[in-house]
């Protein structure tokens, strides 16, 4: 388990093994081990590839948890 609080408006993320929840206030994705859980505010898509995506919003914490 590891969190991080922090104030950003984007993310990008390689290496993910997919998205399994997405809402205007949390993204969660699958890692190869773990979850990448992000919590914020007015989240976007702004690109998604099969193992990349580009996250926009106010990012508030970042949170890893192996699973």
């Amino acid at each position: 388990f590891y969190k991080k609080h922090i104030h950003l408006d984007k993310v990008y993320i390689e290496n993910h093994r997919g998205l399994s929840a997405f809402s205007d206030r949390e993204v969660k994705l699958r890692l190869s081990q773990g979850q990448l859980s992000i919590k914020g505010e007015g989240f976007i898509i702004k690109a998604i590839l099969p193992e990349e995506i580009l996250i926009e919003g106010i990012i508030s914490s970042v949170t890893y948890v192996n699973e």
